[in-house]
């Protein structure tokens, strides 16, 4: 007996209760705090959504991305300063709980 003989109905509904996810973002950020994407959101976007890099107080070229991936923590350093300044092409796309650190420069 196949499974299409023991189906009544034909017809499967699945519902999404909620496709958003966390990212964190500190550091010399605005408003450093949880950020919720409800859609694909880069490092970037993630910092703008923090208020912006703290004028003069931010190290954008050492942010760091913290990510767990099974079971192994992984850091990611990257220049956002290249990125905003148009020198990188790198679109670092973030994902649920992933951690933002912005630095902050030594004086």
């Amino acid at each position: 007996m196949c499974i299409r003989d023991r189906l009544v109905t034909k017809e499967v509904l699945v519902t999404v209760e909620s496709s958003a996810y966390a990212v964190y973002v500190g550091g010399a950020v605005l408003k450093p705090g949880k950020i919720m994407a409800s859609q694909p959101i880069t490092v970037i976007e993630a910092i703008m959504e923090a208020g912006g890099l703290a004028e003069g107080k931010a190290k954008a070229s050492a942010v760091v991305v913290t990510r767990t991936e099974a079971n192994t923590v992984r850091r990611y350093r990257l220049d956002v300063q290249a990125m905003l300044e148009g020198k990188s092409t790198l679109r670092f796309y973030l994902r649920p709980s992933d951690v933002v650190y912005v630095p902050a420069r030594l004086f």
